[in-house]
């Protein structure tokens, strides 16, 4: 009788163990089926609006309607002041550039780099920069893709996209490992092609270190991303 009870026993336990087993494991996939199908309805990084809104007429790069080597002066001032900013126009020499600060977060600016030329009027920016993009790299990277090349800008790696002798540059924060959750510290576009010279073709995910030893190899301290 005591072997019967213990036999009767076990198999219900194991019966209790096989069913709990089953409704945990109908629940997990229940959960990861809703989780997959909500963010599949889930809108893109808002930060990644920049690149359509104001663009859907125009060619890339452009950020909010304004396109390096298009849009002129005074429209850059005028939509910067839409989203938020207040521009300041500033000559130096023979450099100028629209400074623009965010009225909502000062730590948030935009620059254009003005092709002067003979007169300050209507001028054509070659180059805008932006930082606060709040985004991963594998955000940019759901919309354009893989990028193209691996360079320096500045002083920092960056991941740069080509598009008809014009281009997109991400500037990624220092990480010990490049991955889609790297994240963008700032964006350049440019009018200028890029470089084949002065950087190198991306090859995967890597460390950071061993794409900057990579870069430093074949082009030295040229490793610019753009045609000089």
């Amino acid at each position: 009788m005591y072997d019967e009870k213990a036999s009767l026993f076990g198999e219900t336990h194991a019966t209790l163990v096989a069913q709990t087993r089953s409704k945990f494991i109908f629940m997990l996939t229940v959960t990861s089926l809703a989780a997959r199908i909500l963010g599949s309805t889930q809108p893109p990084n808002p930060a990644l609006r920049g690149f359509t809104e104001g663009c859907e007429d125009q060619p890339q790069p452009c950020w909010y309607g304004v396109v390096p080597g298009v849009t002129v002066d005074w429209e850059i001032m005028e939509i910067w002041t839409e989203h938020g900013y207040t521009v300041n126009d500033v000559v130096s020499g023979s450099m100028r550039q629209l400074q623009a600060v965010s009225n909502n977060r000062p730590d948030c600016r935009m620059l254009a780099e003005m092709d002067k030329g003979g007169n300050n009027f209507s001028a054509k920016a070659y180059g805008l920069s932006l930082n606060c993009i709040d985004m991963n790299l594998g955000d940019f990277i759901q919309t354009k893709g893989l990028p193209e090349r691996v360079c320096m800008f500045i002083y920092d790696l960056s991941l740069a996209y080509g598009e008809n002798d014009t281009a997109f540059i991400l500037v990624l924060d220092h990480a010990n490992l490049i991955s889609p959750y790297s994240k963008v510290s700032g964006v350049y576009l440019s009018s200028s092609s890029l470089s084949n010279t002065t950087n190198i073709l991306w090859n995967g995910y890597k460390s950071y270190q061993r794409y900057t030893k990579e870069l430093y190899l074949a082009a030295g301290n040229s490793a610019g991303c753009l045609q000089r």
